[in-house]
């Protein structure tokens, strides 16, 4: 349950709960896509947001890196629209809907994202906590996506351990799935 100074946005499939002195701005923003140029993401990243870990890996815990699969647009995935009804305490408030960056339906893509903590340590782009009892980090969310883009450009594949299950969705799997999408869910010109 949100306290009453918390909002949550509207997003079905990606949203969050916001708290503090922007928490309007981060409410009311128009969103076009989960994680893309116009996304919460990426106002995150240009309001220099800083990512916290609390004794979780750096790979497991930052979905931040989507922004730029979206952005680079990573082979294995295609925007498909998710629609859905917004409630707020249980009452109906309105109808919602949100355009999302999907990896493949039948194929569980194999990550392995070990790689991004070992560059931001690397050029010291992750600060810990001196206290042994609290296993805190943080580093901005500009270095963490600027890492990922340059691991993406490089190779698009490089977070995937299952590359050449992937690589035959993409060749032979992935327009057929594209194709089977409803109406409502289908995505122009993103």
């Amino acid at each position: 349950i949100l306290r009453p100074e918390m909002q949550r946005t509207s997003q079905p499939m990606q949203s969050y709960t916001v708290y503090g002195m922007l928490k309007n701005d981060l409410s009311n923003l128009k969103i076009q896509t989960s994680w893309g140029n116009k996304s919460i993401m990426s106002w995150l990243i240009k309001n220099k947001a800083k990512i916290m870990v609390l004794g979780v890996d750096w790979h497991l815990s930052c979905s931040i890196l989507h922004h730029a699969e979206e952005v680079l647009r990573v082979p294995y995935r295609y925007f498909k629209r998710f629609s859905g009804k917004l409630y707020s305490k249980g009452h109906y408030v309105s109808e919602c809907e949100e355009i999302m960056y999907c990896r493949p339906k039948n194929i569980e893509p194999l990550w392995d994202h070990k790689q991004i903590e070992k560059r931001l340590r690397d050029k010291k782009k992750i600060l810990s906590s001196e206290n042994p009892i609290l296993s805190l980090e943080a580093t901005s969310i500009s270095s963490y996506v600027n890492e990922t883009y340059d691991i993406l450009y490089d190779n698009p594949y490089a977070y995937i351990k299952n590359v050449e299950e992937i690589k035959y969705w993409v060749n032979n799997i992935k327009e057929d799935e594209i194709k089977s999408m409803s109406k409502s869910e289908f995505v122009t010109n993103e």
